[in-house]
């Protein structure tokens, strides 16, 4: 489902924008978070584990590296979701996963309002949108508080201020897209030292967490774009 059902209101402020954004942007978190789940690997950390291979461009390559992957299911891998693969992955990896890409797209639609709106509608449009979506979320947080999440989010944002969203030439390396993989990456049930991994694919290989991604950070850009642009609401 993407953002077509979103329509601008009558005067709307970004209040009232960010009201109307949110329920596309859950959708949006949950499709990515479920792609990531889909396509991770996980393995014991030790001394000589490197926390930074976070990002293999292939199962095999992840494989290699000592990761085990979540499934191999197809069926699972083509189409993602979240409550089929729920019964599989850790409540920790789960937790942190929604709560870094619901960090990662907060961040991203920030970023494009700043190319879209004044600074005075940019501050009002992040402020009510963290709020929203930081509700929305909450419900897939298992150990995680709602004042946690949003302390996440924010510092996603400004993480990711003045950054590539996502680099297709080399996803998950030095973009915005890389501090999602990382912040995730690390967790494991009860403590125990497990470190994740991710297939990211590429535009060629194209059964990765890549295109879910791509999907996301794409539709929401045009619908803010298109949004802002319809009532007028370009940088001054």
């Amino acid at each position: 489902m993407g953002f077509a059902h979103w329509r601008p209101r009558k005067d709307p402020n970004p209040t009232d924008f960010a009201r109307d954004f949110a329920p596309g942007l859950l959708l949006r978190i949950e499709d990515v978070a479920a792609s990531l789940v889909a396509f991770s690997g996980k393995r014991i950390f030790d001394s000589e584990a490197n926390a930074r291979m976070v990002a293999f461009q292939n199962s095999p390559d992840l494989e290699d590296a000592g990761f085990r992957r979540l499934t191999k299911d197809v069926a699972r891998l083509v189409a993602p979701n979240i409550e089929e693969l729920r019964p599989l992955a850790d409540p920790g990896f789960l937790t942190k996963t929604f709560a870094g890409v619901a960090g990662f797209l907060y961040a991203c639609s920030c970023e494009v309002a700043n190319e879209c709106m004044s600074p005075e509608r940019v501050a009002e449009f992040s402020e009510a949108l963290l709020g929203f979506v930081g509700e929305g979320v909450a419900q897939h947080l298992v150990d995680e508080s709602t004042t946690e999440l949003r302390t996440m989010m924010e510092h996603f944002r400004s993480s990711c201020r003045g950054m590539v969203l996502l680099d297709f030439q080399a996803p998950g390396e030095s973009d915005c897209f890389a501090i999602l993989l990382k912040a995730i990456a690390g967790v494991g049930p009860g403590g125990a030292a497990a470190q994740y991994a991710f297939v990211v694919g590429s535009r060629e290989q194209t059964l990765g967490c890549l295109p879910a991604v791509g999907r996301a950070l794409g539709e929401t850009r045009e619908c803010i774009r298109a949004y802002t642009t319809a009532r007028l609401w370009g940088r001054r």
